[in-house]
């Protein structure tokens, strides 16, 4: 049983002093009992209250260094070298920094970096080289032909290779005749290669009666025989990458004896692929059908590498997103 006691100075004196010749006997080995030396504490590593960022502005439409860019970094300035070099010094920190660049040659360049000590390569459009067309962009990847009451669109497009699912009944359940699907198929593995700037091949294709348009990663296409919209060919999501579907309409939209032309297919593709109407003829993405075998144009393809090499979210007219955002699904018409 435990008994309670208290004791009085005297007795906790006693008692203390019994514990330390304990504690002496428990050690042993003799009467030199020296501590052992205690190691020196090294100096805490110092904080660095700066960061130095180092870049190089080079152009996205042909790689080479550009020179004269004035480089802004929340107030910090400085311009790039002959070799398209500069360093601005600014507080550390995991804030993301706000760089703009900004020149006569090219389109204003925004970009967010962590303000840590760094060396980065930097890529501007360059809009005086013959090959970009700031205009034409705008139509092309922000849809500046098809409305004025949206603005200018963020870019949509992919970051991987899409699957296709391709619908074998129409929307009443009746068989859709196999060789419209072949020709759509071999339309899907033409023409995704050139809107994605080579980036992306066709990961897979299959083929029934259910639907993926709500699986990320996937493209459902549907043939519709007998509904039908007038003046309406074909129906896309823009760009949308969380499950996207393409409805293509046969009744009225046939071209050289097939039931749907093929430039009609790929231009539903380019609108799946991130891209909006232009106003050239030339173009597949020309609102109306035109050739029945057109492809995607020289200029097409160039400015949709561009959009390609730039993150989704990116907007008018070159500013990347501070953080990865997803921007919400559109339906284009033909």
């Amino acid at each position: 049983m435990l008994e309670s006691r208290s004791f009085g100075l005297e007795g906790r004196f006693v008692a203390i002093v019994s514990a330390l010749v304990l504690a002496t006997a428990a050690c042993g080995g003799g009467s030199n009992n020296s501590s052992a030396p205690t190691a020196p504490t090294s100096p805490a590593p110092a904080v660095a209250t700066t960061a130095t960022l180092t870049g190089q502005v080079v152009s996205l439409n042909g790689g080479a260094p550009i020179s004269g860019i004035a480089v802004d970094a929340n107030g910090v300035a400085a311009t790039s070298d002959i070799q398209g070099m500069f360093s601005v010094t600014m507080p550390s920190g995991a804030t993301a920094e706000r760089i703009v660049m900004t020149a006569p040659q090219i389109l204003s360049r925004t970009v967010f970096v962590t303000r840590t000590t760094r060396t980065l390569r930097l890529d501007v459009i360059r809009t005086d080289d013959g090959g970009f067309e700031t205009a034409y962009y705008r139509q092309f990847v922000r849809n500046e032909f098809g409305t004025t009451t949206t603005g200018l669109q963020p870019i949509r497009r992919w970051t991987r290779s899409p699957s296709f699912y391709l619908r074998t009944v129409d929307e009443k359940g009746t068989p859709v005749d196999p060789a419209i699907l072949d020709g759509v198929e071999a339309d899907i593995r033409l023409v995704v290669p050139m809107f994605t700037a080579g980036q992306f091949d066709v990961a897979t294709i299959e083929r029934g009666t259910q639907t993926r348009e709500t699986t990320s990663g996937w493209i459902t296409v549907r043939v519709f025989t007998d509904t039908e919209e007038q003046g309406v060919c074909g129906r896309a999501n823009v760009g949308l990458e969380l499950g996207g579907l393409i409805t293509l309409y046969k009744t009225g939209c046939g071209c050289d004896g097939s039931p749907i032309g093929h430039g009609l297919t790929r231009h539903e593709l380019g609108h799946s692929m991130g891209f909006w109407h232009t106003d050239r003829r030339a173009d597949v993405m020309f609102p109306t059908i035109g050739a029945c075998h057109a492809m995607p144009s020289s200029a097409e393809r160039f400015h949709a590498s561009i959009a390609y090499a730039r993150p989704v979210g990116n907007m008018d007219p070159d500013i990347d997103p501070s953080t990865t955002i997803r921007v919400a699904p559109q339906i284009a018409v033909n």
